[in-house]
């Protein structure tokens, strides 16, 4: 991460450029850049060799920038020293901007196959099964942002911010148990599925809300993806499909908040709660881990309505949905003969296969249990017989 004084030079996205007039009536570049590591405004002060027409061809492209990372009113900016326009403007540049999860993916995909396990009701179940088996929509899921700007508005982020609101769920649900944890768990599932067509990519890597994203909100998308599958299933009747409809529609908590609808059971209360409270901690840590200790960072109007002060116990260690006792597996299958043994042991007591030894493990059953833990992204470890 950037610290005041860095002297910069990398790749950026150019989210927006426009050219303005200081208070000494001189010209200067106003930005917003972005790469996989930041993203801020910059200045470029000075600017006589630009006119507003020129600064258009920078928008949504790739430029190499040099300049001094620096806090100004408690925001992260650049004080450009020099930039040019990047002359391979190739999709692997683009690509290369991408700010993605710090989780591994498999291991997110396995944390919320572990906590889907948990939902015993069979409607639930089924539906919830349903939209995993969906390739369509489970291949957006998995890589897609979970908003434009605010919180986990990166590479995977939705992935990340559903793992964590079911990990959030388990552990409230077992200290106020009168909450049902097959609502919790699949309400966190369902509640911002509708995303992955309220925003899309435009200009390569610029996320941008899609035309159905402007006139309907992620919920709505929501229930009409739920909608197709309960009709699948034929659940529309069910008492579990409404309370599941319900939360979707009303997880924003308030009307003014873009809520469709008032939670009115406790389940759909509570994932108001744990949402907000993920995305509030989200938005908080990042912020906070910009700035030095003893500074503030500075109110935004939207999330952060007052200003937060980094003291000295800071925690910046990235957060850690691993560490947690009732997030770690202790049991796990052999990928050769589907024995249970301990999650930590290496060597299966029922066939004495080594899992720390890949060639050990490439058997008909390990490919399959593989190509299982990957499957939601469409791709395969191998084939039968490639061993």
């Amino acid at each position: 991460m950037y610290k005041a004084g860095d002297i910069i030079e990398n790749d950026f996205l150019i989210v927006s450029i426009e050219k303005k007039i200081d208070k000494k009536s001189k010209p200067y570049l106003d930005l917003i850049i972005k790469n996989k590591f930041i993203d801020c405004s910059a200045k470029l002060w000075d600017a006589y060799n630009y006119t507003e027409e020129s600064v258009k061809d920078y928008v949504n492209k790739c430029v190499r920038i040099k300049g001094e990372f620096y806090q100004f009113n408690n925001s992260p900016q650049i004080r450009i020293e020099n930039i040019e326009l990047n002359n391979d403007q190739n999709l692997q540049i683009y690509t290369d901007l991408f700010k993605y999860s710090n989780y591994k993916l498999d291991d997110l995909i396995n944390i919320l196959k572990e906590n889907l396990k948990l939902v015993e009701n069979p409607i639930l179940k089924e539906l919830n099964e349903k939209l995993l088996k969906n390739n369509k929509i489970i291949n957006k899921f998995i890589i897609h942002p979970a908003a434009k700007r605010i919180h986990h508005e990166y590479m995977c982020g939705l992935l990340e911010h559903t793992v964590s609101m079911m990990i959030l769920s388990k552990n409230i649900q077992s200290h106020f148990n009168f909450l049902n944890l097959d609502l919790l768990i699949s309400g966190c599932l369902w509640h911002d599925v509708g995303k992955i067509y309220e925003t899309e990519f435009k200009d390569k890597v610029n996320i941008e809300y899609s035309f159905e994203g402007k006139i309907f909100s992620h919920m709505n998308i929501g229930v009409d993806i739920l909608s197709k599958i309960g009709t699948e299933c034929g659940y529309l009747d069910k008492e579990e499909f409404k309370l599941l409809k319900h939360m979707i529609l009303s997880h924003h908590g308030k009307k003014e908040w873009g809520a469709s609808v008032l939670p009115t059971i406790p389940e759909a209360k509570f994932l108001f709660f744990v949402d907000y409270c993920d995305a509030y901690s989200k938005i908080m840590y990042d912020k906070l881990s910009m700035i030095s200790t003893n500074e503030f960072i500075k109110k935004d109007n939207i999330m952060l309505t007052n200003e937060y002060y980094r003291h000295s116990f800071f925690n910046d260690t990235e957060i850690d949905y691993f560490s947690l006792p009732s997030n770690n597996p202790t049991k796990k299958d052999c990928y050769s003969c589907e024995y249970q043994i301990n999650y930590n042991y290496n060597i299966c007591e029922n066939c004495d296969i080594n899992h720390s030894n890949w060639t050990n493990i490439i058997t008909d059953k390990g490919i399959e249990k593989l190509n299982e833990i990957i499957n939601p992204l469409g791709l395969e470890v191998l084939n039968k017989g490639e061993k």
